[in-house]
């Protein structure tokens, strides 16, 4: 894959999980929020409160991103259709705790992509663990 920055733009809906990963690996929180809709909803974390805006979801994703979190993201599905499309991803992040150790969080993420009036496709709605 070659190296992606906070310009590109996904063309597919799957290509969100690539750059979404691309984006988290480099530490580019500019690059993560990018790949939503200004709107966008996320629940990030399994019983915390959903996440609303672009400001929220940068809030929750900076530990991440401060912690240099490394991900591995796979897409088990993308069902496309005219403007809307069904994301599921396998993802396993690598960070480090309060003192240092590793650690490890898995699931299986359900996400809704949208097709932008230029054709290129945002996150409307994001759930880390929502295809779990």
């Amino acid at each position: 894959m070659s190296d992606l920055s906070t310009r590109d733009v996904a063309t597919t809906p799957a290509a969100l999980h690539a750059l979404w990963m691309a984006a988290m690996n480099r530490g580019d929180l500019e690059g993560l929020v990018a790949l939503y809709e200004r709107d966008a909803v996320m629940a990030l974390d399994p019983g915390a409160p959903v996440l609303r805006g672009v400001e929220a979801i940068s809030q929750a994703l900076a530990p991440h991103v401060e912690a240099g979190a490394r991900v591995a993201n796979e897409t088990i599905t993308a069902l496309e259709g005219a403007d809307v499309a069904y994301l599921r991803s396998r993802w396993k992040i690598t960070t480090r705790d309060a003192e240092g150790e590793p650690r490890v969080m898995t699931g299986s993420g359900a996400e809704v992509a949208r097709r932008q009036r230029d054709g290129t496709w945002l996150l409307a709605v994001d759930h880390a663990y929502g295809a779990g």
